[in-house]
């Protein structure tokens, strides 16, 4: 049972042709804010096309890449969280430095990993800030498909600050989202593709020097290898973001994290999505020129 409500948003000639830009141009001027989960994401996704986008991106972390229970910072060698979460960082910094993204470009929020259901109201307010602190052309961020809570905490979060703006009158262009992974119908793992069809899905070129330099820049997550052997460099694809149902389970009820013994499940996590649904209502469009 799909999720979404609407299969693509409405998008103005302007929109239109910025969105073909970005797609197929060598160099797109489009200001791009990618907005992620976790120092690694980005590159999992779109890493091939981060060098066309470096002049005008910036790349926000929304999680410092460290659940609070520390089990990942021991198992890569850590004695804490903290550490561990640096070391991430200094992970992206040279990663996104082979695109040729500097660290004046880099923006980092420092929720908790795993968690970010639980502060989606600060994290709403701080996308607000950015969006009206930097105002990009197109926001880029994860499909609402059930890989990881906080991808799908950034689906809700980022449509909901997007649609918010834009009711303020923001000329900022609909969502944008790469594909990540999720949970097949046979309970195996997909990776690099999107979950079902919206219409609006695009493959973008990579050459044979885009993914040797995608290659490079995911061999710089030393403290992740052992999670992005699971991906690839072949495919990397783009969509417009469908308007989704967030008070439904994501993926058809089928969410690989729910198999990973986590404290957030998808059911948790619909929950206090659908809370939050209700106690921050978006303004009203006779609000827009307030």
């Amino acid at each position: 049972m799909s999720n979404r409500t609407t299969a693509v948003p409405y998008l103005s000639s302007a929109a239109q042709h910025a969105w073909r830009h970005l797609v197929e141009a060598p160099r797109p001027g489009a200001r791009i804010a990618i907005v992620v989960a976790h120092p690694d994401d980005e590159v999992i996704g779109i890493g091939a096309q981060l060098h066309r986008w470096a002049t005008n991106a910036i790349c926000v972390y929304a999680t410092d890449g460290s659940p609070a229970d520390e089990r990942d910072a021991r198992a890569a060698g850590f004695t804490g969280g903290a550490a561990y979460a640096a070391a991430r960082a200094a992970e992206a910094r040279a990663a996104l430095a082979i695109a040729g993204i500097p660290p004046g470009q880099i923006r980092h929020l420092r929720f908790r990993d795993q968690q970010l259901i639980d502060d989606v109201d600060a994290l709403a307010l701080a996308l607000d800030g950015l969006l009206t602190g930097e105002r990009p052309d197109f926001v880029l961020t994860h499909a609402f498909e059930g890989g990881h809570p906080d991808h799908d905490t950034l689906s809700l979060a980022v449509g909901r600050a997007v649609t918010a703006a834009q009711r303020h009158g923001a000329d900022i262009a609909p969502v944008i989202e790469f594909a990540g992974y999720f949970e097949g119908a046979d309970g195996s793992l997909v990776t690099n593709r999107f979950a079902s069809a919206s219409g609006s899905e695009r493959q973008l070129r990579m050459s044979s020097p885009d993914r040797r330099r995608k290659e490079a820049m995911l061999a710089c997550f030393a403290t992740q290898q052992h999670v992005l052997q699971r991906f690839g460099s072949a495919e990397e694809w783009l969509r417009l973001a469908p308007r989704y149902d967030f008070r439904r389970q994501p993926n058809g009820g089928r969410a690989w994290y729910d198999r990973l013994g986590w404290a957030m499940t998808s059911a948790e996590w619909t929950g206090r999505a659908i809370s939050f649904l209700d106690r921050v209502p978006l303004p009203s469009v006779s609000n827009a020129a307030c």
